[in-house]
């Protein structure tokens, strides 16, 4: 029924649907072969490239040579720094980045208790949350599970955002608390699982405690609970809590 409209309707409608739909509706639909091309295009330009279609944002790293990050002796004033350096990826011509929203670009620091890396947010470089060390920490705005961007997404940052689905899938946690492995490879541990979008998701406890300290973990305030992606894992669906 659907390929019975105008193409331009056509392409107007299944934009709207997010990447895995709009490929289910490709595979199925017989005829909108056609359409593949000019519909990836077109939801590429509406989201302006991201989430990026090899599904893992684009890290940059600017050498010393060509911008230098200096250390200061304020530790407020590494933040002006770092916002000096920022201002000149995008004044110096003989940069050129290929960035959408969600790369992280990393200067080189001659100090390493300083912040040393930024994040674009579609029109401009800013400054992440980051730790003492001056790594950097995605800020909260960034959400995994959330408008096509898989968990892994920002598989090399520590922190993944995931609050906004949380209280979604908190009952679902909750309930599927369990204590063994969760995969061939790894030791036994309190995990659970949740669905979410037709997808199932795996949790576990960071830290070899009891099920109650898990579930003091799940029910406290946000801000005391961290969740992140594990890179023991080649698995999408896998990233702990504590």
């Amino acid at each position: 029924m659907l390929l019975q409209l105008p193409q331009e309707l056509i392409i107007d409608i299944v934009v709207l649907l997010k990447y895995r739909y709009i490929k289910s509706f490709l595979c199925i639909s017989h005829g909108a072969n056609k359409f593949t091309d000019v519909i990836i295009k077109t939801k590429q330009r509406l989201t302006k490239g991201f989430p990026r279609l090899d599904g893992h944002y684009h890290y940059y790293k600017i050498p010393s040579s060509v911008i230098y990050l200096n250390k200061m002796n304020d530790f407020d004033c590494n933040y002006e720094e770092l916002h000096r350096c920022m201002t000149l990826v995008t004044d110096k011509s003989d940069i050129q980045l290929d960035l959408v929203r969600g790369d992280v670009v990393e200067f080189s620091p001659q100090y390493i208790y300083q912040p040393y890396q930024a994040i674009y947010n579609g029109n401009t470089l800013e400054e992440m949350d980051d730790l003492t060390d001056g790594e950097g920490l995605l800020p909260d705005e960034y959400q995994v599970l959330e408008d096509d961007v898989p968990l892994t997404y920002w598989n090399n940052i520590m922190n993944i955002n995931i609050d906004h689905i949380y209280n979604q899938v908190k009952d679902q946690c909750l309930e599927n608390i369990v204590f063994g492995k969760i995969d061939d490879k790894y030791v036994e541990k309190w995990y659970t699982t949740f669905i979410y979008e037709h997808q199932c998701y795996k949790l576990f406890l960071g830290f070899n405690l009891n099920k109650q300290d898990f579930i003091n973990i799940l029910t406290c305030d946000p801000e005391e609970r961290c969740f992140y992606h594990s890179n023991r894992f080649d698995k999408p669906n896998i990233f702990y809590v504590r």
